[in-house]
């Protein structure tokens, strides 16, 4: 647990109860693991002395007045700055660590109260500078370069390329093989349509996802769908292939094991399992910040995996080990106090058996071995 500065006591008079109190459980370690009830009180009675007390006993820490702040501290408009329970423990929300790191950091009381943006806020500027980074330039722009480069000629808003200034991709190289399977497929497919095809044509799954990316002769229509760039794709082309995907929504679920323990299970797709990564429910996020030991299903060590914001990775290896497939169901289980994260790929009925009390029994003798 960290110690409080001295400045830190002068600007907890002018914050509230409750902003005390999210202070004190990030000095007793709230940021990355659980915080007990009973060390944000003496962390608390450190920072605001007296604050806290008994009113006739002002030696004695009034435990309840900190667990009142403690509660209200987790309502959202209390700001939402901490999760957990007084039987769980305490742990503070990306809300909560911005503002006790924010004012820790000050160390004093010059702007106690300045205005914090709200989630809207922070959601509608990041929104922001991805539209103004995803911009293309204008017409005139991108003519000026590509007749500077002598790469083409511009007329009537279309580049006609000058002969011999590319070359198209070999017919052995992992563009050709792409380029190869939208001409027998395509030329518009869907993107897991065309993952599946190009793997197996005997492609590897990574390089697909890189060169779809990033590849000058592959176009991406929006929505998953994809096609070769110069494509003549007739209106209502992408819609259609939409249209045509399985309506059912994937499976997804999170909650807490008979044991009382995390739990979050999702359906995997070629893209999960091929990156490892993961997005986890807000709700689950808030709990996992950090680094996690992955466990397999027979008690063994498989590396590590770090959560930051809503994204989990990389469970790449721990998939290939455990042969995950397309449409298999995997489920993670959180032990909030070893730090150490289980990993499961099954059938339809892998959540059913994660809430199943004797599930979580063998999980329990499994970590006992």
């Amino acid at each position: 647990m960290k110690n409080p500065d001295p400045r830190q006591k002068t600007l907890c008079t002018t914050l509230a109860n409750h902003e005390v109190v999210v202070l004190a459980a990030y000095l007793a370690g709230a940021e990355s693991s659980l915080a007990d009830t009973e060390d944000i009180a003496i962390k608390a009675n450190e920072l605001a002395p007296g604050r806290f007390s008994w009113r006739k006993h002002k030696e004695q820490i009034n435990i309840d007045a900190v667990r009142k702040r403690l509660w209200d501290a987790t309502k959202p408009e209390k700001g939402a700055y901490l999760i957990g329970s007084e039987k769980i423990g305490w742990r503070l929300t990306k809300a909560g660590f911005d503002f006790a790191h924010r004012h820790i950091s000050a160390g004093n009381a010059a702007q106690p109260n300045k205005a914090r943006a709200s989630q809207v806020e922070r959601t509608a500027h990041t929104r922001e500078i991805k539209r103004m980074m995803a911009m293309c330039p204008p017409q005139r722009i991108l003519g000026a370069f590509v007749e500077r480069c002598g790469l083409g000629r511009v007329e009537d808003s279309f580049v006609l390329a000058n002969s011999g200034s590319g070359a198209a991709p070999r017919e052995d190289s992992a563009e050709g093989l792409m380029l190869r399977v939208l001409d027998e497929h395509g030329p518009v497919m869907d993107g897991e349509a065309f993952a599946e095809k190009c793997i197996a044509a005997g492609m590897n799954a990574t390089t697909f996802y890189l060169y779809r990316i990033n590849s000058p002769v592959i176009c991406a229509l929006g929505k998953n769908v994809y096609c070769k760039v110069g494509t003549n794709v007739s209106p209502g082309t992408v819609e259609d292939i939409v249209g045509r995907r399985r309506a059912v929504v994937r499976f997804s679920d999170h909650g807490w094991t008979s044991a009382g323990r995390l739990w979050c299970g999702i359906e995997l797709t070629r893209q999960v399992i091929t990156s490892g990564g993961i997005r986890l429910p807000a709700f689950v996020a808030d709990f996992v910040q950090g680094e996690w030991q992955v466990v397999l299903p027979d008690g063994s060590d498989y590396g590590t995996v770090v959560c930051r914001g809503v994204f989990i990775w990389s469970f790449r290896n721990a998939f290939a080990l455990l042969g995950a497939e397309p449409s298999d169901l995997t489920a993670f289980e959180f032990n909030l106090k070893s730090r150490r994260v289980l990993v499961r790929v099954g059938g339809a009925g892998l959540f059913e058996a994660i809430q199943d009390p004797e599930s979580a029994n063998a999980v329990e003798r499994l970590e006992e071995a």
